[in-house]
């Protein structure tokens, strides 16, 4: 490749020729001036032509922030995300583009993005924990634009979101939860609070759990697929992760019940001329319960009865919470919640660990004495 340098403006320049242009098969050149010396034009040319002669030389787009994030979008995500993770990446994309949306995305630099999440933290409508996402998201596109040639750098490396603060959840006892089963025995949702509490699924999975995925007579489960509603669209569809595709085992009482409702809907479905192939499904027309109705709902039995209030995710932690308390290994845990790996089990249920800590201390007592 050719390049020459020249003076303008009592100013140095540079001209180089940057390849063919594919769609008009005309030759594209690069300019930039300003620089005080002739050595300087010299030395930038020479890095330039080494760049363009080597392969790594990247035009950089003169692609807005906003408009990048909509072609992502477009290009990558929506054919590579769940629905109910690609409707989580618009939003926080909208973040984004609320407050960068008009900056150049070539140019942008890092203290830009770094004031931008310090912005977010100040107003205070956003958590740390989701300007974290709102970076990762970020992030993640800003890879993409680097490997598709359209920027020379990933400046959100150089940025530091904020920290998030280690999430709480409340859980019930072994007694609050034996006896909120008690009470609710009648409602269409006791078999989805048993199954949470018993089995430590999710309620997407729950929700999505079909007969042809239980094994009565193995006692077991097998997880399969999760639902959720995506603009008023009921979603099936197989989790996110490899890890929650899992099969799990189940206690005596969890079969009882899983064929107290089999028995059900068969009745129903000879005397309606339904299919029910869910678990949870309304008796009178086998329609699907959607998330919202049993979150809601769950609340309102708390309520009702006068249980210390937890969100329904919460029967998921208490599951785990009571199995690690009897001395359950976290591995089994970490298998039955469907999680990646045993150090997010130990993670998130690091304040078991002290009182099992105790427990295992007292037993070293009485080996050795």
């Amino acid at each position: 490749m050719k390049g020459s340098i020249f003076k303008k403006n009592n100013a140095w320049n540079y001209r180089v020729d940057i390849g063919i242009d594919p769609q008009t098969g005309q030759r594209k050149r690069k300019s930039k001036g300003g620089f005080r010396t002739k050595a300087e034009a010299q030395a930038a040319l020479a890095e330039i032509l080494n760049k363009v002669n080597s392969g790594t030389f990247i035009e950089e787009t003169k692609m807005t922030v906003d408009k990048y994030l909509d072609y992502w979008i477009e290009a990558y995500c929506i054919g590579n995300l769940a629905p109910s993770t690609l409707k989580r990446y618009n939003e926080l994309c909208n973040t984004i583009k609320k407050h960068l949306g008009k900056a150049n995305l070539a140019t942008l630099q890092p203290i830009e993005i770094q004031s931008f999440y310090n912005r977010l933290l100040d107003e205070g409508d956003l958590s740390a924990a989701t300007i974290l996402k709102v970076h990762r998201v970020f992030h993640t596109a800003y890879k993409h634009a680097y490997a598709w040639r359209l920027t020379s750098t990933i400046p959100t490396t150089a940025a530091t979101p904020p920290r998030p603060v280690k999430s709480e959840f409340s859980v019930w006892d072994s007694e609050e939860a034996t006896l909120f089963l008690d009470k609710i025995k009648e409602h269409n949702i006791y078999i989805a609070i048993l199954l949470a509490l018993q089995t430590g699924m999710r309620l997407g999975e729950i929700l999505a759990l079909k007969w042809d995925n239980v094994n009565i007579l193995g006692k077991t489960l097998t997880v399969r697929n999760s639902l959720s509603l995506i603009k008023k669209e009921i979603i099936i569809k197989k989790p996110k992760t490899a890890s929650s595709v899992r099969t799990i085992a189940l206690m005596d009482t969890t079969v009882n019940e899983l064929k107290k409702v089999r028995k059900k809907q068969l009745e129903l479905k000879l005397s309606k001329g339904l299919e029910y192939e869910y678990v949870c499904l309304w008796d009178d027309d086998a329609r699907h319960m959607l998330p919202d109705y049993v979150s809601k709902t769950f609340q309102k039995l708390i309520k009702k009865y006068n249980f210390k209030r937890i969100r329904f995710h919460d029967l998921r932690h208490t599951h785990a919470t009571l199995l690690l308390q009897q001395g359950v290994h976290p591995k089994i845990v970490s298998e039955r919640l469907g999680h990646s790996n045993i150090s997010m089990t130990l993670d998130i249920y690091s304040h078991v660990l002290p009182n099992m800590q105790l427990e295992a201390v007292k037993k070293l007592e009485n080996i050795f004495n």
